[in-house]
């Protein structure tokens, strides 16, 4: 299939990026950034800001006939996978996955193992280095592949399937490793968001029932979407809603607000922080749970004389936020598709990740 070469103020773009930005995969290359829709494979589109870098390892992933567009002796080419395409979407796609899996009890889409994230992502940008924008990122990743294949390796409970799989990767990440002179990494970062695009989030609830316990009138209450790009990575469920009522305790007013925690793989470690809410102007903390995020506050009983468009809701995590809405929904779809594909198929035979097929074999 053709490739077109759209010129701008910017650069050049190579294809049709994707339409939806929350399953959008990237990959900053030297003079542009790679972007491939997480669920579907194929070849990415490029917004290229210096063609001149790029045709230093374009044709890796395009193929010869990429130079002349690149060049502006053509506005469209026959790309066609290069040595470095594999890798380079198995390394975008660990970034996506790291940042914004959807996990949600309610669409019941499991977490991810991070120990395999880490592991996939250090073994691809490992294999692509010589394309990155970033010197160091290679490096950093190995660090952290390295623990994780450390504590991988005592793990019992992963699936056999994946096992012969997981020892391949481990040895790859090893190897190179030790050709970077790189040590294992003392702790597990996060991916924030400014490192990555649209740095994750998910839509938040709580069961209705839970809102509002020991409460013992309820004055007003309510359910709303929230802002997607508002939260850290594996906060809250991506299925659900926020909830929000205020209730009478005796002679007081109070308001509370709760928010469903997204799943945890057993792999993760620590307790998230507390998230930051606002309804009608009355700020408050909720705090982690077992299976959500809760906060109460006592507020004025004039609170119930709001306008009904300033009793608003919102919630976030600290340091999150502005990124643009997301739809649920697109990611939700996005991690159906690749677990039905990582059920479907073998590892080799298609550019899905060990963590989804090790969530899609998971009972």
């Amino acid at each position: 299939m053709t490739s077109t070469v759209t010129r701008t103020a910017d650069g050049l773009v190579l294809g049709n990026p994707p339409e939806r930005q929350e399953r959008t995969a990237l990959l900053e290359a030297a003079g542009a950034m790679l972007v491939w829709d997480c669920a579907v494979d194929g070849l990415p589109a490029a917004f290229v800001w210096d063609p001149g870098l790029a045709l230093d390892w374009a044709w890796q992933i395009y193929g010869p006939e990429v130079t002349p567009a690149l060049t502006g002796e053509t506005e469209a080419f026959f790309p066609a996978p290069g040595p470095a395409a594999g890798p380079a979407r198995l390394a975008a796609r660990a970034g996506w996955a790291r940042a914004w899996w959807p996990a949600s009890v309610r669409a019941s889409i499991p977490p991810l193992d991070p120990r395999l994230i880490a592991l996939e992502r250090a073994c691809a940008l490992a294999d692509v280095e010589h394309l990155l924008d970033d010197d160091n990122a290679a490096a950093a990743s190995l660090a952290e592949g390295l623990r994780a294949a450390g504590r991988l390796r005592v793990d019992a409970s992963l699936p056999t399937e994946i096992r012969s799989s997981l020892d391949e990767l481990v040895e790859r990440v090893e190897a190179a490793a030790e050709d970077h002179g790189v040590r294992a990494a003392e702790a597990d970062p996060a991916p924030s968001q400014p490192d990555y695009a649209l740095a994750a989030g998910t839509l938040s609830t709580v069961n209705a029932s839970t809102a509002g316990a020991g409460s013992l009138d309820a004055l007003a209450s309510g359910a709303v979407p929230l802002d997607l790009s508002a939260f850290a990575p594996g906060t809250v469920d991506a299925a659900a809603r926020g909830h929000w009522s205020v209730v009478r305790e005796g002679a007081d007013t109070v308001l509370e607000v709760s928010v469903a925690r997204a799943p945890v793989h057993p792999a993760e470690r620590g307790n998230p922080a507390p998230l930051e809410a606002r309804f009608a102007e009355v700020g408050l903390l909720l705090e982690p749970e077992p299976s959500r995020f809760a906060g109460r506050t006592p507020v004025a009983a004039t609170i119930l004389l709001t306008r009904p468009e300033k009793r608003t809701l919102t919630v976030a995590s600290r340091g999150y936020g502005g990124g643009g809405r997301v739809d649920a929904a697109a990611l939700i779809d996005a991690a159906q598709i690749l677990l039905g594909q990582a059920r479907d198929t073998a590892w080799h035979e298609c550019a899905i990740l060990l963590a989804e097929r090790a969530a899609a074999l998971r009972p």
